[in-house]
């Protein structure tokens, strides 16, 4: 990696320049209440969720913007 560093919110602002870049978030969601819950990435050209080694949302391609979601049932 460019750089490494805590991020308050998932999103692209820790970003280096508009084009040809990546980011990769890593972290813990604290569920409040056990249930499906639906999961929605967004992203022009390709982005991926992966929930405890499962490969929730796959949002691959070269596209412009678009949203994927994922339900998953959790604890």
């Amino acid at each position: 990696p460019a750089r490494t560093g805590y991020a308050q919110h998932i999103g692209v602002d820790p970003r280096s320049r508009d084009d040809d870049f990546a980011l990769r978030f890593t972290g813990f969601v604290n569920v409040p209440a056990p249930g499906e819950w639906t999961f929605t990435v967004g992203s022009d050209d390709s982005s991926w969720l992966w929930i405890d080694d499962h490969l929730l949302v796959r949002n691959e391609a070269i596209a412009p913007y678009r949203k994927v979601k994922g339900k998953v049932t959790l604890d």
